[in-house]
């Protein structure tokens, strides 16, 4: 497990030419994981990629989403916590 990080790690150093990880690796970091685990066991072609099931899909993709919103909003209360607070304010009034 350890040494699939390491890959994964890499491999987001080599394509990205940046020195640590990005911080999408915390939101994506489980499926890009899974997915370069899965790719250098197998190789996929179109007709295994159609056979995977669009709810699930479609559930995980909301979910990364959600999360990504979050973390937004976190970051904007850090750049800007009194904006941020009378944005709130305003929403709630």
């Amino acid at each position: 497990l350890e040494q699939a990080f390491g890959v994964l790690r890499h491999h987001q150093r080599r394509c990205t030419g940046r020195k640590v990880a990005a911080s999408s690796i915390v939101i994506r970091g489980t499926v890009q994981l899974a997915s370069a685990i899965a790719t250098a066991l197998h190789c996929f072609t179109a007709q295994d990629l159609a056979q995977v099931c669009v709810q699930n899909w479609q559930q995980l993709r909301s979910d990364l989403r959600q999360h990504q919103l979050h973390r937004i909003q976190q970051l904007r209360f850090r750049r800007n916590p009194e904006a941020f607070l009378d944005t709130l304010e305003k929403l709630l009034l």
